[in-house]
């Protein structure tokens, strides 16, 4: 089949409209999961894509300051009264996900270290990261963690909103003041982001504006949610770039473990699911809340969803967050001292292309 470069003029629109149509359809998240599904399809069956090298990034920007206006002085408060319980879902979590590597070493013939970098949600480039250290299977690890994303993100706001957990939040408009406002944090973010990137700093496309968005909405300084607009602008940028990461040669050179990937994800999420009934009845946090809050998909679209419907936006950024820098300092150590025990075992992995 010849392959042909699909230019960012075009590339772009068409994701909108896909988000247009899957907004029509009445599907949860529509902008972010319309334009992963379609730039996924353009990736795997039409060739080169164009992307805008800043999209991603902008992406975050917006949505980690439009997420950090959720939180107030009322929300900080209660997320400090349970932090006990989000430290237990958080380690239990990473246990569970270790426990469940093992299962998927067997079913997909894996070295063990391999299957345990492809199930602890700690992200792609992390755990590729790791991989590449430890001379485990990149290929398998990025597609692991990223259908496990693609995943949740398609099935879950869904599961949650046929099921009567959740319902769509309506849209809602700004005067001019406060669209100026917003721009203008939104502006400050990107500044303040650009500058504090340059020292390395993981995860700082997001959690930066997070904070900057955070203190606005704390101190006052605006208090005004951004519409749904704002945030779909971003959605489009940011499910374009998670699209393109999928690659035919990948996904064939995968296809036959393919199967006890989505297994080894479905096992984890119930495990989750299991964790987040335990804390609803500790905390009196719903269960809705709580499953994105310890479901194991991105930060950023896991916080999206529970802002389309309705949910608690802060208990799910909270523990998110706290499950990245839990994850980012623990997952090296657990690594090291599991392979050096001789638990975690590296094994050649021979990969067929077709």
């Amino acid at each position: 089949m010849r392959h042909f470069k699909i230019p960012y003029w075009v590339l772009y629109p068409m994701a909108v409209m896909s988000g247009y149509i899957f907004m029509r359809i009445g599907i949860p998240l529509p902008w972010l999961v319309g334009s992963i599904f379609c730039v996924a399809t353009l990736s795997l069956t039409a060739g080169h894509l164009q992307l805008w090298a800043w999209g991603r990034r902008l992406g975050m920007i917006i949505i980690g300051t439009c997420l950090g206006l959720y939180f107030t002085p009322s929300a900080l408060e209660r997320l400090m009264t349970n932090f006990g319980w989000m430290i237990a879902a958080v380690v239990t979590s990473l246990a569970l996900a270790a426990s469940a590597s093992f299962l998927l070493a067997k079913t997909a013939r894996l070295d063990s270290a391999t299957a345990f970098l492809c199930s602890v949600p700690g992200g792609v480039a992390e755990m590729c990261m790791l991989g590449q250290r430890y001379g485990a299977s990149q290929p398998m690890i990025a597609v692991s963690q990223l259908l496990r994303v693609v995943l949740l993100v398609s099935v879950l706001p869904s599961f949650l909103l046929f099921n009567g957990a959740a319902v769509i939040v309506p849209q809602f408009s700004l005067s001019i003041p406060e669209w100026v406002s917003l721009l203008a944090l939104i502006l400050c973010s990107g500044i303040v982001t650009l500058i504090l990137s340059r020292f390395g700093m993981l995860n700082a496309w997001l959690l930066i504006p997070l904070s900057i968005g955070m203190l606005a909405s704390t101190f006052g300084w605006h208090t005004a949610l951004a519409p749904s607009f704002v945030t779909a602008v971003a959605q489009v940028l940011i499910g374009a770039q998670l699209g393109a990461t999928f690659h035919k040669k990948s996904i064939l050179s995968l296809r036959g473990s393919l199967p006890a990937i989505v297994l080894n994800i479905v096992l984890i999420v119930l495990g989750c699911v299991i964790i987040a009934v335990v804390v609803s009845h500790g905390t009196g946090i719903s269960i809705p809340t709580l499953i994105l809050a310890t479901a194991p998909g991105g930060i950023t679209e896991m916080s999206l969803t529970a802002k389309s419907l309705g949910l608690d936006v802060p208990t799910v950024i909270g523990f998110h967050v706290l499950r990245v820098f839990v994850f980012l300092l623990i997952t090296p150590y657990l690594f090291t001292f599991l392979h050096h025990h001789g638990v975690l075992r590296i094994a050649p992995v021979v990969v067929k292309t077709y």
